[in-house]
């Protein structure tokens, strides 16, 4: 009898319990294109190769296969397509989207400022003169136009 890849195994495990790809991905929560992807073993689609387990896992259990036994027996292969080492671009994604958060922060945290500076100037009876500068009229005050009255 001739080794069979682990994605062939998938496949003819799935078909030997009479499931569709449709039930199997309603039952793992996996869409159809990844279990196509799994079965046909070209990886290259999934995002991330550290998803794969994962995905194996979730197909196994939705199968009602033994996924000790199935893991054990393909282990080296599914060790070489996980550690290709593209966990580094997922660290580097990850840092982008920090950045961009970190950027974000910084701007609401000026406008926030600016608001709290220009409420200070507007109500405060010391800045007189800063308001005098923009040209705001003498008798002007904040606390009329809140509701003082």
């Amino acid at each position: 009898m001739q080794n069979k890849s682990f994605y062939e195994a998938l496949k003819d495990e799935r078909v030997r319990r009479k499931y569709s790809l449709g039930d199997i991905a309603t039952r793992s929560n996996i869409p159809v294109k990844v279990l196509e992807t799994l079965e046909t073993g070209v990886l290259d689609r999934i995002p991330g190769r550290f998803y794969i387990r994962s995905f194996l896992r979730s197909y196994l259990n939705a199968v009602g296969a033994d996924e000790k036994e199935f893991f054990l027996k393909y282990h080296q292969e599914i060790d070489a397509l996980t550690r290709e080492g593209d966990s580094q671009k997922v660290v580097c994604f990850s840092k982008l989207k920090y950045k961009r958060f970190k950027s974000r922060r910084m701007t609401y945290f000026l406008v926030f400022m600016g608001f709290l500076v220009t409420l200070l100037i507007l109500t405060l009876p010391q800045t007189e003169p800063i308001r005098s500068w923009l040209g705001f009229p003498e008798d002007f005050s904040f606390m009329k136009i809140l509701g003082s009255r």
